[in-house]
């Protein structure tokens, strides 16, 4: 049973709310901020075209079933989903310019520059104000969508010279930059395939061939973070990574505060993919996490039992997550909110990246 919600994590959190509070969705939203805003344009943008010419009653429906066909992957949402969920309410003729904003095939070349200019518009600011988004479409949203989804590189980095901007850090101490790739000689161990599904994925674990190492850089990341630093995280994510494993990670996370659970050394995360980082326990919201430096690892396990227990079927909503409730350590239930995706670090860099 691990209890993260600590007085000095609650305080962490509530830091970096705050300094969000002119725009909450940079932190909730995160790597999708572009796709997610321009899909709630595109929704609000139908809503007044229904309202003045269908009952209130039968708009709010018909919103309700768009919204449940947008609760789908935005790639696999097209004109065939849409005539069906708006089946019901085809004796409305006001119908017909709602179809037509779902055009068929892929976004164009200015669908694509649109998503481009207000992702770099955001993010390579420091101003926690977004970009201005202008006549949203779902072409928009589907080009910002492919855009964002392998973004959380620039994403953890330009949201750290955000926090960085606004808390008044312009460097980090010579003595205290972390700049390593794979660390403490880390290398990945495949582990049997366990045949829980007929397409289970083979789970790989990452080990530490100098365990001191790792120390040594759990205990370099406690002093950047003490000295006002942030620590950019690279890790394998999820079940497994079969492509350019040590050579890129597959994923980052924002480290910004340190504290000790349960005797061991534990660091405070912000996930650019907000939604796979929500912990039951707390009252943090989507989007903050807790890597752990315990069993020789550093990781989002407490322990080598919780670093197998995690959903390996391909293609499940939470392939990759952790199984087990963080708090009882017993399995999640179907109505929990808990969110725990699988993070093994192997990689630092301490931000920001100026030395003084």
């Amino acid at each position: 049973m691990t209890t993260v919600s600590s007085s000095t994590f609650d305080a962490a959190v509530k830091r970096l709310q705050t300094t969000f509070d002119g725009n909450k969705d940079l932190f909730t939203l995160g790597q999708f901020y572009v796709t997610d805003l321009t899909q709630r344009g595109f929704l609000q943008s139908i809503r007044q075209l229904l309202q003045d010419e269908i009952p209130e009653n039968d708009t709010n429906a018909i919103m309700t079933a768009l919204g449940k066909v947008f609760d789908s992957p935005i790639s696999q949402i097209n004109l065939d989903v849409v005539n069906k969920a708006l089946e019901p309410w085809n004796h409305y003729g006001a119908l017909s310019a709602v179809r037509q904003l779902f055009p068929p095939g892929p976004p164009s070349s200015a669908d694509q520059a649109y998503a481009t200019r207000a992702f770099n518009l955001l993010w390579s600011s420091t101003s926690v104000a977004g970009p201005p988004l202008f006549a949203p479409t779902l072409a928009r949203a589907q080009a910002a969508f492919t855009l964002e989804k392998d973004k959380c590189f620039p994403v953890a980095r330009g949201f750290a010279n955000k926090l960085l901007a606004a808390w008044k850090v312009a460097s980090t101490p010579k003595k205290l930059v972390l700049s390593a790739g794979t660390i403490a000689n880390a290398y990945v161990q495949e582990e049997p395939n366990d045949g829980s599904t007929a397409n289970s994925l083979t789970k790989q674990t990452l080990l530490y061939r100098t365990p001191a190492a790792l120390q040594q850089t759990i205990s370099g990341m406690t002093a950047a973070i003490d000295a006002g630093a942030t620590v950019q995280c690279g890790v394998l994510s999820g079940v497994r990574q079969d492509s350019n494993l040590f050579k890129e990670p597959e994923h980052y996370v924002l480290c910004f505060a340190h504290d000790t659970v349960d005797g061991m050394d534990a660091f405070l995360f912000w996930d650019p993919d907000a939604a796979k980082s929500r912990l039951s326990s707390t009252t943090w919201g989507p989007g903050f996490g807790c890597l752990f430096g315990a069993g020789g690892r550093l990781s989002t396990a407490v322990d080598d039992a919780d670093l197998q227990a995690v959903n390996t079927e391909a293609g499940a909503t939470t392939e990759g997550d952790h199984l087990n409730d963080l708090a009882s350590n017993k399995p999640l239930d179907k109505s929990s909110v808990e969110r725990r995706h699988r993070y093994q670090v192997y990689y630092v860099q301490t931000l920001p990246l100026k030395t003084s």
